[in-house]
């Protein structure tokens, strides 16, 4: 009876070990799986983002602006000053500082969008003593922005600045012209680099 015993109890201990031992190597399964579960969520998340990036990658490439993108361009009136202006006529800025991208056209003073973006321009004009006159930023003919200069009495000279952010297309053009009306001013404006006309492009757009 006694060794019945003895054998019952090594036998429940030989179970407990066997136990134990299939246990340890349950878990020691489980922690692989979900390790390998990590790995392959992991690598799951890395090609979806992959095949966004692919099936975008026409359109962000039209959105990110290259150094060969870029398009900047001043002028001013370097002569003395401009007389004798009549309604609707394009102010011309016959000093080109800088005209990065050759969108300016010196000729006539128009710029034209060499792409679809957004673009920003700025228009300043300084009036003679005792004059006046209305100057418009124009997109195809259409008015964009008024700008107006007054400068009262004999001695005082007078600046008036305008800026305007303008969505333009490839092929439309902008530029500077007098009030197209009867009443756009006596004016002389003032030269000698003092008005000035630039725009720069600040962002791609879609086509």
């Amino acid at each position: 009876m006694k060794t019945l015993c003895v054998f019952l109890l090594a036998l429940c201990f030989v179970l407990s070990l066997a136990e134990n031992e299939r246990l340890d190597e349950i878990e020691r399964l489980l922690k692989g799986f979900v390790k390998k579960n990590e790995e392959l969520q992991a690598r799951v998340s890395s090609l979806e983002q992959e095949n966004m990036l692919l099936k975008s990658d026409g359109k962000l490439k039209r959105f990110i602006m290259e150094p060969d993108d870029a398009v900047a361009f001043t002028a001013v009136i370097n002569v003395p000053y401009l007389d004798l202006l009549g309604a609707g006529q394009t102010v011309i800025f016959d000093h080109v500082i800088t005209n990065v991208g050759n969108a300016f056209k010196n000729a006539t003073s128009e710029f034209r969008a060499p792409v679809t973006g957004v673009y920003v321009f700025n228009f300043a004009l300084m009036m003679d003593p005792g004059m006046n006159k209305y100057i418009e930023l124009v997109k195809d003919g259409q008015h964009i922005m008024w700008n107006y200069g007054h400068a009262p009495g004999s001695t005082h000279y007078i600046s008036a600045s305008r800026t305007a952010t303008v969505l333009l297309r490839m092929g439309e053009e902008v530029w500077v012209r007098t009030q197209n009306r009867a009443t756009h001013g006596n004016g002389r404006i003032h030269g000698n680099g003092f008005t000035t006309f630039s725009g720069w492009l600040v962002a791609l757009t879609e086509q």
